[in-house]
């Protein structure tokens, strides 16, 4: 996928901030044909039923954004992954060093996968906090380069690199 092919209706990514799959579906009806893909978050995984709205969407023709920013051991990382595919699912995150990144492009099968260099809420203080001796943007430079040493990279902004 590169920003040449993407179809001019999944260009925009709803994001599906709502408290339940209830709502989401609700709104995903009243949407309509407006909008083509939806990003599933944290707050709609862990009200339940999260995987039954993802069918729901995918079975209504909707493509599927599951941002779980997965950030764990590289193999149950490589697990969880692996339980999207074939589901209908486009693209997921994950956050991590190169070990987890590298188990996630292992397992992604036909999901496209999203590396989250550095969350968007960390500033300088944060880095520091956390022994990082860089700015944020060098971070994310530093991350995205291994990618693209690799021929992984296919799109990257700021905060995000998209490898398959």
């Amino acid at each position: 996928m590169t920003p040449k092919n993407i179809p001019d209706r999944d260009r925009l990514i709803f994001a599906m901030d709502v408290a339940d799959p209830a709502a989401a579906r609700a709104l995903a009806e009243r949407l309509g044909d407006s909008v083509t893909f939806y990003k599933l978050g944290l707050e709609l995984f862990m009200s339940g039923g999260y995987f039954e709205l993802l069918d729901w969407m995918v079975a209504h023709g909707k493509k599927v954004f599951v941002d779980l920013k997965f950030f764990d051991v590289p193999a149950t990382v490589s697990a969880a992954i692996k339980q999207l595919r074939n589901r209908g699912v486009t693209l997921t995150t994950v956050h991590g060093n190169q070990a987890i990144m590298e188990a996630a492009a292992a397992a992604k099968g036909d999901v496209k996968v999203l590396a989250v260099t550095v969350l968007t809420s960390l500033d300088r203080g944060d880095l520091d906090d956390l022994g990082f001796e860089c700015d944020v943007e060098k971070l994310v430079l530093a991350r995205a380069v291994r990618l693209v040493l690799e021929e992984r990279v296919f799109l990257h902004g700021k905060r995000t690199v998209i490898f398959g």
